[in-house]
């Protein structure tokens, strides 16, 4: 089974990987896409919604079966995503989140911006979208 932390930044205006993840994840075969696992958590996913008029396919993508999750910070979260960006010398605390599920969860990491993720876990195995 495939298994993919989803991470969305804002580029130019248009939401980018979880965009592209929606666009492959329809086009897929149905038998195909029926192993694949996907976690958004919910950084990511504050980064690309913008308002709920413009965020219909996004919305349907995370309820449209169980094997897409949610995945809610907590305040060890927080704390992790701050210690990881400080031991890099990174800023960005959304990825730092999107790498520490990926690295606890054993998934790759979807995402328009592999350079941060090169710092943050060289180890991660990442798709660039």
């Amino acid at each position: 089974m495939s298994a993919y932390v989803a991470d969305a930044l804002r580029h130019y205006g248009r939401s980018t990987t979880l965009r592209e993840l929606l666009d492959r994840w329809w086009a897929d075969d149905p038998a195909e896409r029926a192993g694949w696992a996907i976690v958004v958590p919910v950084g990511p996913l504050a980064q690309v919604w913008r308002d709920g008029a413009g965020q219909v396919a996004l919305a349907r993508f995370l309820t449209a079966t169980d094997q897409v999750g949610i995945i809610e910070w907590d305040v060890a979260t927080a704390r992790a995503a701050g210690v990881l960006c400080g031991r890099t010398a990174t800023a960005n605390v959304v990825n730092a989140s999107v790498a520490l599920c990926a690295r606890e969860r054993d998934h790759h990491v979807v995402t328009s911006d592999p350079k941060d993720f090169a710092l943050l876990d060289p180890h991660l195995s990442v798709i660039v979208v």
